[in-house]
């Protein structure tokens, strides 16, 4: 008796992704730092995408988007202050600009101070079927939802890296590339 073929397209695997930023502030100049990660950035913003994902697989979705916020420690002896950090997770088709006074708007927002401490807050993808459909791996999926955030401080005295964003995403995917 003959065995059926395995269906390799039905079958979904989860793949966590991960990928960090450095910002660092220019002498002199007040900071205002605005950061939107949405499901969709992990297309756009994972530098990997092309090898591991699109060579591989047909189809993807995003499940969850965590952003952690580290801020380098010992940042204020060169003159950066940073008052805190504003954030909020959000599920809507347009990202919300990040700004102060929009983040505290949204309902699920939080302020922190950004001293020596790392912060992470997460998206998960919502229970909806019409946001849980796959995608083409060649491109970026509509905007469900993310994570927004603000970092504002006063103007440095010297150049200096005040924090690193590191992005982990699990995404899943299905449809093997033979």
């Amino acid at each position: 008796m003959a065995r059926a073929p395995r269906d390799n397209y039905a079958r979904t695997e989860l793949i966590g992704l991960k990928w960090s930023t450095t910002y660092s502030c220019v002498a002199g100049v007040a900071l205002a730092q605005q950061i939107t990660i949405t499901n969709a950035s992990v297309y756009t913003a994972y530098g990997n995408f092309t090898n591991q994902i699109t060579n591989l697989w047909n189809e993807y979705r995003t499940e969850m988007v965590e952003l952690t916020v580290v801020p380098v420690p010992g940042v204020s002896t060169a003159g950066l202050y940073l008052t805190g950090l504003f954030w909020a997770t959000f599920e809507a088709q347009v990202a919300p600009t990040p700004s102060i006074t929009n983040i505290i708007r949204l309902p699920r927002s939080s302020t922190v101070p950004l001293f020596d401490s790392m912060y992470t807050k997460t998206w998960r993808m919502l229970p909806d079927p019409e946001d849980r459909t796959f995608v083409d791996t060649g491109a970026a999926p509509p905007v469900v939802g993310g994570v927004v955030a603000y970092v504002g401080s006063a103007a440095p005295t010297a150049s200096v890296a005040y924090m690193v964003i590191i992005v982990k995403a699990t995404i899943r995917v299905r449809g093997r590339k033979l």
